[in-house]
């Protein structure tokens, strides 16, 4: 067995990275920037780089289980060719990255295995007739956070918080992003922090930008965007 993110979807990362060192298996990569984030905010997990032309056949030569963010529909194109040469097919486990109530799980109906939470994920995947066999994993991020927890205190200093601090994390598709930061900004009294964590998906975007240039030389409000991992700063 092992796991695998594919490309730069680092929204994946805070998934896939503890449930590969709670399962103590491996965790492929293609992206080397990846890598190093695996490494500075991950303890204790084995992670590899591989190039996109050559991740496939290495994986089915080596192993029968993926566990993956991905959709087995997306992992089928990536794997078609591969799998046709080598006569093999690889059994894809699939991993939720977040909370089960959003709706786009239709890409989910070939699915044989599915990762869930628990009780809700399982009436939402019946709700929408998705007919893979279902493994409860529970809250597996807070576990790995609390197993590593003295790790985080030490490689982040902002984790030990001295004092009122505001967390702000919205998700990708937050039409009010902008107008609730720039209103937090401006009412944000000088003895409070403010931490700010954008979906990856607009971390790099215009927002970024402005919202930067408008904090520029207030040292109570930090962005982290670069901090993948979500429990410690929770």
């Amino acid at each position: 067995m092992a796991a695998f993110l594919h490309g730069n979807d680092l929204h994946y990362l805070d998934h896939i990275a503890p449930l590969s060192g709670l399962l103590f298996v491996k965790l492929f990569v293609t992206e080397e920037h990846i890598v190093h984030l695996i490494e500075k905010f991950y303890p204790n997990i084995q992670v590899e780089l591989l190039s996109n032309n050559a991740f496939p056949e290495y994986l089915l030569h080596n192993y029968d289980v993926l566990f993956t963010c991905l959709p087995k529909q997306l992992l089928d194109q990536l794997f078609f060719f591969d799998e046709y040469k080598l006569r093999k097919k690889l059994l894809f486990c699939w991993l939720p990255h977040g909370n089960s109530d959003k709706n786009n799980l239709g890409a989910l109906i070939e699915e044989k295995i599915a990762l869930v939470y628990g009780k809700q994920m399982i009436d939402t995947l019946n709700k929408e007739n998705i007919t893979a066999n279902h493994i409860t994993i529970g809250n597996f991020r807070q576990y790995f956070y609390e197993k590593n927890k003295q790790f985080y205190l030490n490689r982040c200093p902002i984790f030990k918080i001295q004092q009122k601090t505001i967390f702000y994390g919205p998700t990708w598709n937050d039409s009010n992003v902008k107008e609730h930061l720039l209103k937090i900004i401006e009412c944000l009294p000088y003895n409070y922090n403010l931490y700010i964590k954008l979906h990856p998906n607009i971390a790099q975007g215009q927002l970024s930008l402005l919202l930067h240039a408008k904090i520029e030389g207030k040292t109570n409000i930090i962005f982290l965007d670069e901090i993948p991992t979500i429990y410690p700063i929770l």
